[in-house]
């Protein structure tokens, strides 16, 4: 009993040594500053402790391009900070202070490519704690930082950053724009969608936060506190960047064939708006921003257009049911006076003026459908007075939006002016003269006259979407007015496609093999500000659309030059985007024409099937002959492609996504290039898509999940002109 008491003596007798040494260690560190178990004096640390908070800097979202490619992208980078205070104490045997400025500056400008003076005079600093090395020392990448290190220069540290890389040379920069550090070291969107949908791409930024010395030493022990940062959404534009590589080098074309000032020209979907490339000449490096001039040339430079304008005339008369294209018209001068309301008649005597054709040309007595066909000015002079009406067409043209904002996805842009007041200036809009404008409107403008009368605003966000796959924005078909109806549209269709076609159509020098396409033609002059015209140069531009029996696709091309001769007849630039486009488009490429005959395709809308459960699906596609494939292990559709109110074509996949789990690989088989980035777009999978034509393999078998980690890749082949050449070989074995 004794020997047990003993033992309980003993315990209590040890707890209360342990819990008076940690007593009076807790006291010596609160009162007397000293850690009595380590032997370490406080007073250095604890007399100018203070809560320290390092930002722990979220990652902007990646801007990728409509097949996922990436355009642009934070990448790691260092700001270096030179310690100057002889009094920091040190954290190990390294000394913690710039102990020879001129050494670390010479040795520092060598590498960073600064002048050596200019970095002595900031590490030889007085009465400061640290400095920074302005831009030499801001955003370096992880490469200089390593070659910086490899020098164990006393005093240098390194602040880990983030800087914008914009990974594609220029691709579509002005529409892009770019996103620069701020005093905080918060990346910024300052121009394009990296400014407009700023808030969407910023992140929100977490930090550690810790007691600290007056160095900023954590003592031995310490715990932090740590918030993970946030990141920023991802934006996926509807540019793609095969069509704008193929672009930007049809710009460089044009420089030396024409001598080009300025070229600036678009790709788009007409029936959805979608702008698949744009760009301008000159442009600049968003990583290098030497930036000569901020002006989108497509949205805010405003200009005469010219002979595109006349397809508004001409639509309008077909509209009002006046039109008749076999109505044959004097194509000499247009002389007028004007009555009593400022409206313009013809004369044949006295008048106040003539509008004349190019080059004054004249072929007597004419169908009018030749006038749009030889772009004759003389033609939509008698149209606006003897088929349309001053008024109408007036209405017409504001039906067709040129007087008001485009208003797209925050991009910057102009409305042009307009004069129609005296009988010359009414005269003069018919044919693209006493008005400016824009491409943006223009584009808009023709997604009318090109699909079925409904007018589409162009944009250039498809979606955005969250670092869960979570879609947070979602593009919306946008309807801007219905100018005319799809009858006119169709008529006006049939008769640019002569344009192109006919022996005299102004349009005939762009015609390219394997696809068939409908265009206007259009030469302007150029208004100068102080008055007047420009002498020197003048604006030659062509709205295109492909297939002619159905456009799906516009190009709008312009080329400020000094011309020797007409760029209509001759525009290898242009044909050449043409021929590169639709391959990659794959018009008029058709899977079922190498099976016997021709498929017949019928045009649909496209239903709004968001939030339909599955069950319920076939229901509201009753009567489309479409394949749908559903996505996902979800009950209802939370994404859909087409979109709702996009035309849907009987040939075309309905593609159902239900949910972002257990997504299974399918049998890609002659599936086309277009319907794989169909499936990439809507389930945000990894997908690498190689060559042209049809699917020939795939790198994960049919039936399998695809892990989010998972890269799906999928090799295409002409298979038409495969079997073409498989057919050749035959015949020469014959």
């Amino acid at each position: 009993m004794k020997i047990k008491n003993n033992f309980l003596k003993i315990i209590f007798v040890t707890i209360l040594i342990i819990f008076t040494v940690i007593t009076v260690n807790i006291l010596f560190v609160s009162v007397f500053k000293y850690h009595l178990r380590s032997g370490t004096d406080l007073k250095p640390y604890v007399d100018e402790s203070n809560l320290v908070e390092n930002k722990i800097i979220a990652k902007r979202g990646n801007i990728l391009d409509r097949n996922g490619i990436i355009v642009a992208q934070d990448i790691v980078a260092y700001d270096i900070i030179a310690i100057l205070d002889k009094n920091r104490i040190s954290n190990g045997e390294k000394i913690a202070y710039v102990d020879d400025p001129l050494k670390t500056a010479k040795i520092l400008a060598d590498i960073l490519k600064a002048e050596e003076s200019e970095l002595f005079a900031l590490l030889s600093k007085q009465g400061v704690y640290q400095t920074e090395l302005g831009i030499y020392g801001k955003g370096i990448s992880k490469e200089v930082k390593e070659k910086i290190e490899e020098y164990k220069l006393n005093g240098i540290e390194f602040r880990s950053t983030r800087k914008r890389n914009y990974p594609l040379t220029n691709f579509a920069p002005y529409i892009v724009g770019y996103a620069q550090a701020n005093e905080k070291n918060n990346l910024i969107g300052k121009m394009g969608i990296e400014y407009s949908y700023n808030s969407y791409l910023t992140g929100e930024d977490g930090y550690e936060s810790f007691q600290a010395d007056k160095d900023g030493y954590i003592l031995p022990g310490m715990k932090k506190e740590i918030v993970e940062a946030k990141d920023g959404n991802d934006l996926y534009l509807t540019i793609d960047k095969g069509i704008q590589e193929a672009l930007n080098i049809a710009l460089e074309e044009s420089v030396k064939q024409f001598g080009a000032s300025d070229v600036w020209a678009s790709v788009a979907e007409v029936d959805t708006g979608r702008i698949l490339a744009w760009g301008q000449y000159p442009s600049f490096d968003n990583n290098i921003l030497e930036i000569k001039d901020y002006t989108n040339k497509g949205s805010q430079y405003t200009y005469e257009p010219g002979s595109v304008f006349k397809s508004i005339v001409y639509v309008a008369a077909m509209d009002l049911g006046t039109y008749n294209g076999n109505n044959e018209f004097n194509s000499e001068s247009f002389c007028y006076i004007s009555d009593s309301n400022g409206n313009p008649t013809r004369t044949y005597g006295y008048s106040y003026g003539c509008v004349d054709n190019a080059l004054r040309g004249s072929w007597g007595s004419i169908p009018i459908d030749d006038g749009l066909i030889r772009s004759s000015n003389v033609a939509t002079s008698t149209l606006l007075v003897d088929y349309v009406g001053v008024d109408n067409f007036y209405e017409y043209v504001k039906k067709f939006g040129f007087f008001d904002y485009v208003d797209t996805d925050g991009v910057a842009e102009e409305i042009g002016q307009h004069n129609y007041e005296w009988a010359s200036e009414k005269l003069n809009m018919t044919f693209g003269h006493s008005i400016s404008t824009t491409m943006l409107h223009i584009i808009q403008a023709y997604t009318a006259m090109f699909g079925n009368g409904d007018m589409i605003k162009p944009y250039f966000v498809e979606k955005i979407v969250n670092g869960n796959g979570e879609v947070v924005y979602n593009h919306q078909h946008s309807v801007v007015n219905k100018p005319i109806s799809e009858a006119s549209a169709k008529t006006l269709q049939e008769l640019m496609g002569r344009v192109v076609s006919a022996e005299y159509g102004t349009g005939q020098g762009y015609s390219v093999e394997g696809v068939d396409i409908i265009a206007k033609t259009g030469t302007s002059q150029i208004a100068l500000p102080e008055g007047g015209y420009d002498s020197e140069n003048e604006i030659a531009s062509v709205i295109i659309g492909f297939p002619a029996d159905k456009p799906k696709y516009m190009l709008y091309y312009a080329t400020k030059a000094h011309f020797g001769w007409t760029p209509h007849y001759t525009n290898h630039p242009v044909t050449n985007l043409l021929q590169k486009v639709t391959k990659i488009l794959e018009v008029n490429y058709k899977k079922e024409q190498i099976e016997e005959g021709v498929k017949e395709v019928f045009e649909y809308k496209m239903p709004n099937l968001v939030n339909t459960k599955i069950d319920k699906i076939s229901e509201k596609l009753n009567g489309i002959d479409s394949e749908v494939v559903i996505l996902g292990n979800g009950k209802s559709v939370i994404d859909q492609l087409p979109k709702a109110n996009d035309n849907l074509y009987s040939n075309e996949k309905i593609f159902l996504l239900t949910s972002y789990n257990d997504i299974k690989a399918l049998d890609f088989s002659n599936w086309s290039r277009k319907e794989i980035t169909d499936f990439w777009s809507i389930t945000n999978l990894n997908v690498v898509i190689k060559g042209q034509g049809l699917v020939v393999s795939q790198s994960i078998l049919t039936d399998t999940i695809i892990q989010n980690n998972d890269i799906l890749e999928v090799v295409l082949s002409d298979i038409y002109k495969e079997k073409q050449k498989e057919e050749s070989i035959s015949e020469e074995g014959e």
